[in-house]
């Protein structure tokens, strides 16, 4: 459309001054310039497993496929943990032999003149022996072992431009579809945390396999937190490289790029997780739009070459601006398996503070939504019965903070997106049943309930009702003045 950013209408525009929300591609790719990496030492490792057996010889069986990536990554982990491991560089498998399962592994290590078979074989005894033999982790018991010099290994490795983000931590999120999410999960001493965490962090030494092996330092999960909507898993990790100075530093592109391949297009992490192919994020990246994204504005800059001009183009779609106002609003609705108890009216009872702070955390929920970027927190008032009813009605305010270029909100927009982040209005959260025609935003609600048209009687049904009542008092006086009468008639005649 542009011919290369060269031409817009009458325009001739500076190839290389596009930007597209602060992303800038030069025109000029530099070719990869081929390099003699430096030489590694190299050790051949055989042993036997006398605990396991392979019966399947063919190296794209998912059993053969299993034993590498076990045997591997216990390797790595073996010498990472040893006195060697300053200089270790990576193992990897490179034959597996039927029955009893016999293993030849090729290992590397920087050279330095501490460096050699004697040592490499001290390290792999003191990682293996136990009291009760030769064990590669916990998992397989050795019977002997033998370890001899490669020749001097010579890598040879085409080189990236140098990357330009000079970070080396790169913080990954993403979700594990077949983890189905428990409170168990954010007790980071419970169990059933240990024992996840510590697998996902051993899966993804899936890195010492990649172009990245001689970077990466290890992995850690952080925190397990529930997936709005769905029963699994969301993780957040932190995974670490060290940098060479001469290959430049590392971009979050990369790592979420070389992650994805080593994960079959980020589906599975080892053999135990299923993962959300869409849920990878390597620090705030994704090259995979979402609906908020979507809606985002784009803002193009760019530079014209006619002499005395310049311009800026700004192309955005825009919503209207809203109309209201406010920046907090007032939220009401019901909770229908919170059985309501007086204790709830006490602020400073456990039951009010727990319900409060878990409510107030589960309207997190709008920090992943469209209104995220506006959204400061929500704040439970006041628990209350509801009427004929023996569930709990919460009142609350919500308060978000508006950037003025995108104008103020509507009382209707924060109704509709809430809704729509709990599934209709039914559930908040994995705690909470909503009464879904409930929810009453700063008094808007487009749902009328049987107790709102009974409480907003039209101006002349109250008129009718006064005046058949005033009729009524004034029949009632009447009966009682004929009755009266009647009496005191009876009485006359009587005498």
């Amino acid at each position: 459309m542009t011919e290369g950013v060269t031409k817009l209408g009458r325009y001739s525009l500076e190839k290389n001054s596009l930007y597209v929300n602060g992303f800038h591609l030069t025109a000029i790719t530099r070719k990869p310039v081929l390099t003699e990496a430096a030489a590694k030492l190299g050790y051949k490792f055989s042993f036997r497993i006398i605990n396991e057996n392979l019966t399947n010889p063919d190296s794209q069986s998912s059993e053969y496929k299993a034993a590498v990536e076990s045997i591997n990554n216990k390797m790595n982990q073996l010498y990472h943990q040893s006195h060697l491991q300053n200089y270790f560089v990576n193992c990897t498998v490179t034959k597996l032999r039927i029955g009893s399962i016999v293993v030849d592994c090729k290992c590397f290590f920087q050279p330095d003149p501490s460096i050699n078979r004697a040592e490499v074989e001290r390290a792999f005894q003191d990682g293996t022996s136990h009291a009760t033999g030769l064990w590669l982790g916990s998992s397989y018991q050795l019977e002997g072992f033998s370890v001899d010099n490669l020749e001097l290994a010579i890598e040879a490795a085409t080189q990236r431009a140098p990357l330009q983000s000079g970070k080396g931590n790169f913080r990954l999120n993403f979700s594990i579809t077949n983890l189905h999410y428990s409170p168990e999960l954010q007790d980071s001493k419970s169990q059933m945390s240990q024992v996840n965490k510590e697998k996902i962090e051993e899966e993804f030494d899936v890195f010492r396999t990649s172009s990245l092996k001689d970077y990466f330092i290890g992995c850690t999960v952080e925190s397990f937190r529930p997936v709005l909507g769905k029963a699994y898993t969301s993780v957040a990790s932190v995974c670490k490289f060290t940098l060479d100075p001469s290959s430049g530093t590392l971009q979050k592109e990369v790592v979420y790029e070389e992650l994805k391949r080593l994960t079959q297009g980020f589906t599975k992490l080892g053999l135990s997780y299923q993962l959300e192919e869409h849920s990878l994020v390597v620090d705030g990246y994704s090259p995979l739009k979402t609906v908020e994204q979507e809606r985002s504005d784009f803002i193009f800059h760019f530079s014209l070459l006619s002499p005395d001009l310049e311009l800026a183009i700004e192309a955005a779609t825009q919503r209207a601006p809203l109309q209201s106002g406010k920046g907090n609003f007032r939220l009401n609705f019901s909770i229908t398996n919170l059985h309501y108890s007086p204790e709830l009216q006490d602020s400073k009872s456990q039951m009010s503070q727990v319900n409060k702070e878990k409510i107030e955390e589960e309207f997190d929920v709008f920090r992943t939504s469209s209104l995220k970027d506006y959204f400061i927190g929500c704040t439970v008032e006041s628990f209350r019965p509801v009427l004929g009813k023996a569930y709990t009605s919460v009142a609350s305010v919500c308060k978000f903070t508006l950037d003025p270029s995108s104008g103020t909100l509507q009382k209707e927009v924060v109704y509709e997106e809430l809704k729509r982040l709990t599934q209709g209005f039914t559930k908040l959260g994995l705690s909470y049943q909503l009464e879904e025609h409930s929810l009453v935003v700063d008094g808007y609600s487009p749902l009328k309930t049987v107790e709102q048209e009974r409480s907003e009687l039209p101006f002349w049904a109250i008129i009718l009702i006064c005046l058949f009542t005033l009729l009524g008092f004034i029949l009632l006086l009447l009966l009682c003045f004929l009755k009266i009468r009647a009496s005191v008639t009876g009485k006359l005649l009587d005498s």
